[in-house]
């Protein structure tokens, strides 16, 4: 989004948001406009329009990215149960090609599953234990996992990058506590 778009919408938000501490000058446009500007205009415009309409407080950059991310995620519909169906139906494939069922995961549900090994144990587990236990362990580990990849739609690249930086960073110390401690 440029400048010049913003601008707009700031104007828009201002005539109905009066209240002259809200985007009160210069610097908090600029402020706004930086956290806000590697969002697409449209989408922004119509995140404030929601907001607008079904809000009776001034929005926050918070507020407005969180509406953007939330149209654009399309899986956001899909309830828990399809993972933890999915993760089932890979495990019923059993010992033998708990490899291919992995690969053939949704992305959500590799992340809870963890890798194919973890397939092949579930695989031999009591089959009421899976669907009562195990169950109850998948379902809050993909509503955690979708609270976290939410989350992380609403901060801007630039942030994720400066994450990513820090967490590379951490990957490298422990790389290097383990050498000192001859792991």
């Amino acid at each position: 989004m440029t400048e010049r778009e913003f601008s707009i919408l700031v104007k828009g938000m201002k005539s109905i948001y009066s209240s002259p501490s809200f985007i009160a000058d210069k610097n908090a446009f600029d402020v706004w406009f930086s956290l806000l500007k590697d969002l697409e205009y449209m989408d922004c415009s119509r995140a404030i329009q929601k907001h607008m309409q079904t809000s009776e407080y001034q929005p926050t950059v918070a507020t407005i990215r969180k509406i953007v991310a939330a149209f654009k995620d399309k899986d956001s519909a899909v309830p828990n149960e399809f993972f933890f169906n999915e993760i089932k139906s890979a495990v019923s494939k059993g010992i033998y090609y708990s490899e291919s069922a992995f690969s053939d995961l949704s992305d959500i549900s590799k992340q809870v599953v963890g890798s194919s090994d973890n397939l092949r144990a579930w695989a031999v587990m009591d089959s009421n234990e899976f669907n009562t236990v195990q169950k109850s362990y998948i379902l809050k580990a993909v509503d955690k996992i979708r609270q976290n990849d939410a989350e992380m739609k609403t901060i801007s690249p630039n942030l994720k990058d400066i994450f990513e930086q820090i967490l590379k960073g951490l990957d490298e110390k422990e790389e290097e506590v383990k050498k000192i401690e001859g792991d």
